[in-house]
């Protein structure tokens, strides 16, 4: 009953760490949802995380709700929202949440979720799901935490897609300091691309 419904937003769930987002917040944020997608039929979700400074605590939390409401989680660590999604097609689980805030600044943190094959909650699915938090009426369970590494089938997707012919280009990539730092070397290389990368330490 102490959280913040504005963090509800039309597309996601994201606010201020801690002031409206901490380690209880997500605990329950993650029972709410692993007890919610019971619901569409789902057993299992997936769970990754951006490299915002909060994500170790925020992560834990949720995911910990979510296996404390019966409902197993295949944790994907530190992914980009990109990867995250392509986890969820490889591995054919449609739900899952993504902990990240996006573009906004490095003291916000948030979830992007989804329920079933539908993807990404939105606009009275996201009001629903609040209306559910709010009810506080979660199973107990004792759900499986496994990890999958998503990185390797990730770079072969891209090696099997693209075709740059054999005109070599030149480019610089910004990587912003954000999460594509830690793949974005690895995954450029594999083309014929001279590139430059500048902002390409993780730094949130």
């Amino acid at each position: 009953k102490d959280i913040n419904k504005y963090i509800f937003r039309g597309y996601d769930i994201r606010g201020k760490y801690p002031e409206d987002l901490n380690e209880d917040v997500a605990y329950t944020i993650g029972k709410s949802y692993g007890t919610y997608i019971k619901k569409f039929n789902q057993t299992k979700c997936v769970v990754g995380h951006d490299n915002r400074y909060s994500y170790p605590e925020l992560t834990k939390a949720v995911v910990t709700g979510i296996l404390d409401a019966g409902m197993d989680v295949v944790y994907l660590d530190l992914v980009t929202t990109p990867m995250y999604y392509y986890a969820q097609i490889k591995l054919d689980i449609p739900a899952g949440i993504m902990v990240t805030a996006s573009h906004n600044p490095k003291d916000d943190n948030g979830f992007k979720f989804s329920y079933d094959y539908r993807g990404n909650a939105k606009g009275e699915m996201i009001e629903e799901f609040r209306d559910f938090v709010f009810a506080g009426e979660f199973d107990n369970g004792l759900g499986t935490l496994s990890s999958y590494d998503i990185r390797e089938e990730y770079i072969e997707l891209h090696k099997s897609s693209l075709d740059f012919g054999e005109k070599r280009v030149k480019v610089v990539l910004d990587p912003g300091n954000g999460t594509a730092t830690t793949i974005l070397n690895d995954l450029y290389s594999n083309f014929p691309i001279d590139f430059e990368i500048i902002c390409g330490e993780s730094d949130p």
